[in-house]
């Protein structure tokens, strides 16, 4: 925390509600403190993937043969196993994720 925010605590903090109401009483208005809720993010979990392995059996490329990966807004995530190669979607190659 800000040092002026940390001489205007008089009390206790035991949750970060506690600093909101800090931060908004102190006379200052030097920017807006908004808080968030749960519901404000986005349900992460279903987009996991279980692997990025790029192969399955053994012999096939592995974690540590990727030269790039590239993380979609969308929640796609391509690969590279070589540099010349062309992007490929990790779910499609390792039939795992959400």
């Amino acid at each position: 925390m800000h040092s002026k925010v940390e001489r205007n605590i008089t009390n206790d903090i035991f949750i970060p509600h506690d600093y909101c109401h800090t931060m908004n009483s102190r006379g200052e208005t030097l920017s807006l403190l908004k808080q968030l809720f749960h519901q404000d993010f986005k349900k992460l979990n279903a987009q996991t993937i279980s692997s990025i392995r790029p192969g399955k059996k053994v012999g096939d490329a592995t974690v540590h043969d990727h030269k790039a990966l590239k993380y979609l807004p969308d929640g796609t995530v391509l690969f590279k196993v070589s540099f010349d190669d062309d992007t490929r979607d990790v779910r499609k190659e390792t039939g795992k994720g959400a």
